[in-house]
């Protein structure tokens, strides 16, 4: 098995205030399989399915990204993207900085 790595990493949340990047399959198919099983979902197997189906060559990896992304979501542990030229005029403005632009 390889580890085939994902195009976009993604962040989920897990613990308060912790954060955790998958950037691959095997990395997703690791967090599926320590997923707690009384907190499994259709959405959690319809994922680990896809990510062994994608460490065995029968699906693209990121397929298996789009399917582990929507876990993640639908569980609430997705870390939204940030356009960090937006966060940073964000930043800038709360702090009483002047605006550059």
């Amino acid at each position: 098995m390889t580890e085939l790595a994902f195009e976009d990493t993604v962040y989920v949340i897990v613990g308060l205030g912790s954060v955790k990047s998958i950037s691959t399959v095997m990395e997703a198919y690791v967090f599926l399989n320590e997923w707690p099983m009384g907190m499994d979902k259709p959405e959690r197997t319809i994922a680990l399915k896809t990510c062994k189906a994608a460490l065995s060559g029968m699906v693209d990896a990121e397929v298996a990204r789009s399917t582990f992304e929507a876990f993640a979501r639908r569980n609430h542990l997705l870390v939204p993207r940030v356009n960090p030229v937006l966060a940073a005029k964000a930043h800038r403005g709360s702090t009483g900085a002047p605006d550059q632009s």
